[in-house]
């Protein structure tokens, strides 16, 4: 909605610019046009309803009327999801110039199908043209994942190198193609990028994180430009060889980090971005 009437306030502006300004300036809708608020949008797939909402971008407030469809992508219609009312109209005047499509979730629980996409697009048939943005993707999050139990935030304690006693939270992700794969957000308290990547094995008891790994490109101007993975010692040996070994513990409310601890170099030597010190536990939030 904001990005909506930001147009407007520019077109405004244009318009008083070229006006003469003894001329009282003259409005019409011959522009206006609908718009999804947002280009993407996601739910649980237990999230019950999800409202879709599209806007009508007009000076006075006309009355108009859109329709859209529905496209089928991994997730499917009357499978996956079904639209609240089966009318795919949205109409529009001053007095309602937001209005929302609603699609309720269908949930299979203990199955995993990963997550499952679907569109809605607005028609260039009704009384009133779609804008720019005209489709989005709805995203229904699966949450039953196999690695469910380690997926979320966790509480960092540990000690680091550079900065003592520190806490922080970090972050792990599913990869969206390998359900082996997990992917670590601010595994040293710090920094962006793409993090770090870990492979849990079948028993899921531990992550193993492969060392030499890029975390993220480095902006300070050192070393190569990328930031890599390293682990280091409780008596601060570092070694970017073999696996970072993470220890799944109660069912994934803990991790331990035992006998190394991630270190993050900055492409060059003795040039490091952050050290943590091994044997520290992780506790899920």
């Amino acid at each position: 909605m904001r990005k909506i009437l930001s147009i407007f306030s520019i077109s405004l502006l244009v318009f008083f610019t070229a006006c003469d300004l003894n001329t009282a300036p003259e409005f019409d809708d011959n522009d206006a046009f609908v718009a999804f608020d947002n280009a993407a949008m996601s739910i649980e797939e237990k999230g019950g309803v999800i409202k879709v909402p599209v806007t009508l971008a007009s000076i006075k407030g006309i009355s108009a009327a859109v329709d859209f469809e529905i496209i089928d992508g991994t997730a499917k219609l009357g499978e996956n999801y079904n639209l609240v009312n089966e009318t795919t109209t949205l109409t529009f005047d001053a007095q309602n110039r937001t209005q929302y499509i609603e699609v309720s979730i269908i949930n299979i629980p203990g199955v995993f199908t990963g997550d499952l996409r679907f569109s809605i697009k607005l028609s260039e048939d009704g009384t009133v043209k779609p804008g720019v943005e005209n489709t989005c993707v709805i995203t229904i999050q699966d949450l039953d994942h196999p690695l469910a139990l380690i997926l979320g935030t966790y509480k960092v304690a540990a000690e680091t190198y550079f900065d003592g006693e520190k806490e922080w939270e970090m972050e792990i992700l599913k990869d969206e193609d390998d359900v082996s794969v997990v992917w670590f957000k601010n595994i040293v308290g710090e920094g962006t990028g793409p993090g770090i990547y870990g492979i849990v094995n079948e028993d899921k008891t531990e992550i193993s994180l492969p060392l030499g790994q890029i975390h993220q490109k480095n902006t300070t101007g050192t070393g190569d430009g990328n930031i890599y993975l390293y682990g280091m010692t409780a008596d601060v040996r570092i070694t970017n060889e073999g696996n970072l070994i993470i220890k799944i513990q109660e069912d994934g409310a803990k991790l331990y980090v035992e006998e190394l601890g991630p270190a993050l170099n900055a492409g060059g030597t003795n040039s490091y971005f952050q050290l943590v010190y091994p044997d520290y536990y992780c506790t899920k939030l």
